[in-house]
């Protein structure tokens, strides 16, 4: 009968029920003292980047192999750049006429050889077409059509910030580059589904997951939802003129404010309080000096000072707070620059405070 008081050398013998029950207890205590948290918001809000800075400020350095990785995926990006681009020209006589003849001639190439084999999610290629069209996008990237075309990004598929990328494209596509921090945090790979990291900050663990925010993706959302102590959700401010790449009829921003109000409005999240980040003000700050919110048909109803910074952010306050009805349930608002790790450091240690008093609340059912 002796499952118990078996010789542990005795290779036919299965480890103890009491040790298997106690490893079961410990595992289980020690998922429970994690504080789990998520990040949502949708696509391009710049989410990402803020789970990319947890863990420059908590985790481990990048290795050997994900630095590579990501070389390929910032020539990716630069790609990605280029192809929006050019396919608004391509659609916009007034632009495509501003190419000079050496200009329409990489163009005509680019066309050829890049837009017509392009797949977004095909970094391997991609980074190939960076390395075999380099002459052509340097010449394209400083011609008068590309300016124009990236003066108008809102009317195309562009990513905020990727110009930065290009302007640095002779080191990008340069034999020893090293990924700098800056072109980590710039870099972008869509998130499918949903990837965590576990971080000891100051003797808490905490368990962030990045929750792809494309509308197809947000169906696992609900996966992640059991025992989660905080939320933070992420609405980029510059977008507030873009139209989604999945539905060019839907404006962000609007889409942004109806994804929150669902968060809020979920059986899930009654007793959570959330963390609504206000992300890419420094876009914001430049964007806004030349077109007005009120121009947008979402939000016609902007009265604030037109192309003025803090009438802008706190109109999209007022719009994002206002989907709160419940009195006990607070929103503690942070306007953020996803790239900035001195502004994340800065907001995360306001944020964390907030976190570690609803996870003793939790843990005490108060």
């Amino acid at each position: 009968m002796g499952v118990c008081s078996s010789s542990p050398d005795d290779p036919n013998v299965k480890p103890s029920t009491q040790k298997q029950k106690r490893d079961a207890k410990e595992a289980k205590a020690s998922e429970d003292a994690k504080i789990k948290m998520l990040l949502l918001g949708c696509g391009e809000s710049g989410k990402s980047t803020i789970f990319k800075q947890m863990r420059i400020l908590h985790g481990k350095p990048q290795t050997a192999a994900e630095l590579l990785r990501l070389r390929d995926i910032i020539r990716s990006n630069c790609v990605m750049l280029m192809v929006a681009l050019a396919n608004f020209i391509e659609a916009t006589a007034e632009v495509e006429g501003l190419l000079l003849a050496d200009e329409r001639k990489a163009f005509n190439k680019v066309l050829e050889e890049v837009v017509s084999n392009f797949n977004d999610e095909n970094v391997d290629a991609n980074a190939e077409h960076c390395m075999n069209h380099i002459p052509q996008f340097q010449t394209l990237w400083k011609s008068a059509a590309f300016k124009e075309a990236w003066s108008r990004r809102a009317e195309t598929d562009a990513i905020d910030g990727h110009n930065a990328l290009m302007d640095s494209f002779d080191d990008i596509t340069s034999a020893d580059y090293a990924v700098p921090s800056n072109h980590l945090l710039l870099s972008r790979v869509r998130t499918e589904g949903v990837v965590s990291h576990s971080y000891d900050i100051d003797g808490a663990i905490f368990e962030i997951f990045d929750v792809g925010g494309q509308r197809y993706f947000r169906k696992t959302w609900f996966d992640c939802f059991e025992n989660i102590t905080a939320i933070i959700f992420v609405a980029s401010l510059s977008e507030f003129d873009q139209m989604l790449a999945e539905d060019k009829s839907k404006n962000r921003m609007t889409e942004a404010l109806d994804l929150f109000s669902s968060v809020l409005d979920n059986a899930y999240f009654t007793k959570i309080d959330l963390l609504l980040f206000l992300n890419k003000k420094d876009l914001f700050a430049t964007k806004i000096r030349t077109s007005n919110i009120a121009d947008q048909k979402d939000f016609s109803d902007f009265e604030g000072k037109p192309n003025d910074f803090d009438s802008g952010v706190g109109y999209f306050i007022d719009k994002f707070v206002a989907f709160n009805d419940d009195p006990e349930r607070q929103v503690f608002v942070h306007i953020t620059c996803a790239t900035d790790t001195g502004n994340i450091s800065f907001v995360w240690e306001s944020c964390k405070e907030i976190i570690l008093e609803a996870n003793i609340q939790a843990s005490f059912g108060l």
